[in-house]
């Protein structure tokens, strides 16, 4: 149970810093 909540807290993470990247790439 806690290895799953674990990795979703890794993937919501994982997508926020894309997310952060996605708006730096469109910015620029």
């Amino acid at each position: 149970m806690d290895m799953i909540k674990q990795d979703q807290k890794e993937g919501v993470r994982t997508a926020r810093n894309y997310y952060m990247f996605l708006r730096l790439a469109s910015f620029v």
